[in-house]
């Protein structure tokens, strides 16, 4: 993500740069810039727990699946609780959990949140499955309804990013720290419901 981020962000603040017709546009662009450079340098010192989802399932099945790991000193094996809510972060009009309904796909979620706002980038939309997987738009071109049409599960999470070339320089920033922080809240409330 942070990867993904910085080169995007890079991208945009490039080709906004090269276009700046006045001194006070391409300060904009020097301090967007900065503001960006810090929030990722911020993101880099974050630590990855080095976690592996594996399926569980009864005991007799589960010691011959490609599931049954051997575990080292120091490993640890959590069942988490099984959260009730789905969540949409990123750029949508109303970020939050919802309650988890049964066989509901991602679009009446994405809708509960009022949906993707008009700088949303509709084509990088992501699904954060409870297990670590994820499922994007973009493994599903050609295919708008299936990946919408798609039933989610609980603790899964939906992730709308911004289109950083349609914002300008200092929203930019202002957006980028506003999802950082909507996704790490989102996180949090999951690691304590968890």
């Amino acid at each position: 993500m942070v990867r993904d981020l910085e080169f995007r962000a890079q991208q945009v603040l490039s080709k906004q740069a090269q276009t700046a017709v006045s001194n006070e546009e391409t300060q904009a662009a020097k301090v967007a810039q900065s503001s960006i450079q810090t929030l990722i340098n911020r993101l880099k010192t974050i630590q990855a727990e080095g976690r592996v989802s594996i399926f569980l399932t009864d005991l007799k099945s589960f010691k011959v699946s490609r599931y049954d790991i051997e575990l080292n000193d120091g490993d640890t094996l959590e069942i988490p609780k099984r959260p009730n809510f789905v969540a949409v972060v990123g750029s949508v009009y109303s970020p939050g959990a919802f309650l988890y309904e049964a066989n509901k796909p991602l679009k009446f979620y994405l809708q509960k949140s009022g949906g993707p706002t008009k700088t949303a980038d509709e084509d990088y939309v992501y699904v954060l499955k409870a297990n670590g997987e994820v499922i994007s738009r973009a493994q599903h071109s050609g295919l708008f309804t299936r990946f919408y049409s798609m039933k989610l599960m609980p603790g899964d999470t939906i992730v709308v990013p911004e289109n950083l070339e349609r914002v300008p320089y200092l929203r930019l920033v202002k957006d980028l720290t506003d999802i950082v922080f909507k996704i790490a809240t989102t996180a949090g409330i999951a690691v304590a419901i968890f």
